[in-house]
């Protein structure tokens, strides 16, 4: 006897959005002509979900305490160092046991002083020493020399210095620069050559 008509159209499908949560709905389906109208198709039942329940107010305090302060205040803040003070200590109302206890009470606080400020910063060293160089062979007369960063221990390196030679002793400057790497070109082919990098830095005083 609750059957009502909540759509009417052509299309096959409808969105009915006024229903209540946690009940049962039954539907059917019929359609028209202009001949007539069909039969009743059979009776689909369905159930909406129920809703969560809404959130829970928070619960009374026992008492009814209610914060009136709860900071500390110093009556002889600690000066020059000292480092004892006595301090009147407010507890929350609608407490009795608080308030036959600790009336208003003085209580003892205790501080350490602080020391001197110093301030010191470590000066930089100077940097390790590189590494062996590392020889590529370009050509018969180009050999292409290379070579890692070194450890810096804080200080800056500006330049390195790449010396070259057919002796230890003959050994002469060819390049300075920041670079990792250099050619060495003109060689003389099948000769043996010496060669060593070092470092150039910058130490800023602090």
């Amino acid at each position: 006897n609750s059957w009502k008509i909540i759509y009417n159209g052509t299309t096959k499908e409808f969105l009915y959005d006024h229903l209540q949560p946690g009940n049962t709905y039954k539907l059917r389906v019929f359609c028209t002509s202009p001949i007539g109208q069909s039969q009743l198709s059979d009776i689909l039942t369905t159930q909406t979900p129920n809703l969560s329940p809404a959130s829970c107010h928070p619960p009374p305090l026992n008492g009814a305490a209610k914060t009136r302060e709860n900071n500390i205040k110093c009556d002889n803040p600690p000066t020059n160092g000292n480092s004892e003070a006595f301090a009147n200590v407010k507890k929350a109302e609608g407490n009795q046991d608080d308030k036959r206890r600790h009336p208003g009470s003085k209580v003892r606080c205790t501080s350490g002083s602080h020391s001197m400020k110093c301030e010191s910063a470590p000066v930089p060293s100077p940097p390790s020493q590189c590494g062996t160089p590392v020889v590529t062979c370009k050509g018969p007369t180009c050999i292409a020399v290379s070579w890692e960063i070194p450890v810096c221990n804080g200080a800056e390196i500006t330049d390195y210095r790449l010396e070259w030679g057919k002796t230890e002793e003959s050994m002469h400057l060819i390049y300075t620069g920041p670079c990792l790497s250099y050619e060495v070109k003109g060689l003389i082919p099948a000769t043996t050559y010496f060669c060593r990098v070092q470092v150039i830095l910058t130490v800023i005083s602090m």
